[in-house]
């Protein structure tokens, strides 16, 4: 689907310079398709770039995972609109920005749909890349310095982003979320084969803070 939008988009940016072919001649038209191709690359370059940077972040996690594990029930898949609203927004913006500067009307309507269905192709991608990236990850991972949970990585930076008052109570792993000014107060079940995993990281943290403090002493 994603490279089906890219395609389409692609379509109707081609039929700008037909429309305005008697202006353009074909000296024109050639410098509009290649043009046309370096902004696209552009915008793939962007838009995967980010994508790129939050698989990296999966990849961090997962190389400084210290205890990690599958939960029993997994949530249901949220379906999130932003990716075709952001993209209707930037193509609105392009069309009316180029109606302004006198371009006529049809040729802003095609630019506009045609920036709009590419923008969301390639944004489209980059999900799709960040999601099987993570489906080949448990639900949860704890590493030296962030975290994977509810399908989003958090690094932490020790002030503003981190945990908190982690415990263990019985098969529950009990710490608090900070992020920002926000605290949540996150409870997990731990399976049967982490259990002991997870006493031997509390026992490794109490012992590295207590030595933290005799030194400080």
């Amino acid at each position: 689907m994603d490279v089906l939008f890219i395609l389409t988009g692609f379509i109707f940016a081609s039929a700008i310079p037909f429309v305005h072919y008697d202006f353009l001649q074909a000296k024109g038209t050639i410098f509009y398709f290649i043009m046309l191709l370096f902004a696209i690359l552009v915008i793939a370059y962007v838009i995967l770039s980010i994508s790129k940077f939050y698989i990296s972040r999966l990849d961090y996690l997962k190389n400084t995972s210290i205890i990690f594990w599958n939960h029993k029930e997994k949530a249901p898949e949220k379906k999130s609109f932003k990716p075709f609203v952001f993209s209707l927004i930037i193509g609105l913006v392009a069309g009316i920005t180029v109606y302004f500067n006198k371009l006529d009307i049809l040729c802003c309507i095609l630019l506009s749909i045609a920036l709009a269905l590419i923008v969301l192709g390639f944004w489209l991608m980059g999900i799709k890349r960040f999601y099987e990236k993570k489906a080949a990850m448990p639900d949860f991972v704890l590493s030296h310095n962030g975290m994977l949970y509810n399908e989003k990585p958090y690094i932490f930076n020790g002030y503003s982003k981190g945990i908190s008052d982690i415990k263990r109570e019985n098969n529950t792993l009990v710490f608090k979320l900070i992020k920002g000014k926000k605290v949540t107060d996150i409870n997990l079940t731990i399976p049967e084969d982490k259990i002991e995993a997870v006493d031997e990281f509390l026992n490794d943290l109490t012992n590295h803070l207590n030595g933290v403090s005799d030194e400080n002493q």
